[in-house]
């Protein structure tokens, strides 16, 4: 079984047992390893003695207790150690070197944390979602919002052509996306909203108009939309607005 390593983390580990060449069994207990004596072959590459300067210290029965520091442990992949000390029999160690938050999901108290670089063609469908994964109640209490999604997580270019047209969009969708452009306040003095405003516009470039100009009222007259009181030189000293509510 390979031993799993966290990324650029130091680590104590036990080594051996050292045994003797002469008969495979005696345990060695006095060997005097240092650091040139652990050697590292990072996921395949050329073997160097490990970088840390701490020299193995025996435990018992011929294993020894040996310091690996982030720079040993600094690339992904398999590690290999192994030692070829006279007088002992050749001792090696397998381990996986992981990244951290799997390494934490595994053995610790986080949960793996995977950022999606590549979604392949058509990987998300409609048929892919779940019903009601996304709904308008949703949505409006804060279970999806912008925070949900890293930024640029989804633009033009990840969307089809006519990924969201009317086909995708529920009988009603168009009618409330139109209701709540129209409901905005775009004039504060007033608080007059889209959908007022484009009633006064629409009075005053095509509306029926009375008392020299001063009252305008919708195209067929039936409503008053402006009432506006003029001075002497022409200026419009009041306006009275009655915008289709």
């Amino acid at each position: 079984m390979s031993l799993w390593l966290k990324q650029s983390t130091s680590v104590t580990l036990t080594i051996g047992p050292f045994v003797d060449t002469a008969d495979g069994f005696t345990a060695k207990t006095a060997l005097s390893l240092v650091q040139s004596s652990i050697r590292l072959s990072k996921n395949g590459g050329s073997y160097a003695q490990k970088n840390d300067s701490t020299s193995p210290a025996h435990q018992e029965n011929g294993n020894y207790s040996c310091v690996l520091n982030t720079t040993d442990t600094g690339t992904l992949g398999v590690l290999r150690l192994h030692v070829n000390f006279t007088g002992a029999l050749p001792v090696w160690l397998d381990m996986m070197v992981v990244p951290a938050n799997v390494w934490d999901s595994m053995f610790g108290a986080s949960t793996l944390n995977v950022n999606v670089s590549t979604i392949a063609a058509n990987a998300i469908t409609a048929s892919a979602i779940a019903t009601d994964a996304i709904t308008a109640a949703k949505v409006a209490d804060g279970t999806i919002d912008a925070a949900t999604f890293a930024a640029n997580a989804i633009t033009s270019s990840v969307l089809a052509t006519d990924s969201i047209g009317s086909a995708q969009l529920a009988a009603s969708a168009g009618t409330e996306i139109a209701a709540a452009i129209k409901a905005l306040v775009i004039e504060t003095a007033g608080s007059y909203t889209v959908g007022q405003a484009l009633s006064i516009m629409l009075a005053v470039l095509a509306g029926r108009t009375s008392s020299s100009g001063a009252t305008i009222s919708t195209p067929d007259g039936t409503s008053t939309r402006v009432a506006a009181t003029i001075d002497g030189s022409n200026n419009r000293t009041s306006m009275s607005l009655t915008p289709s509510s």
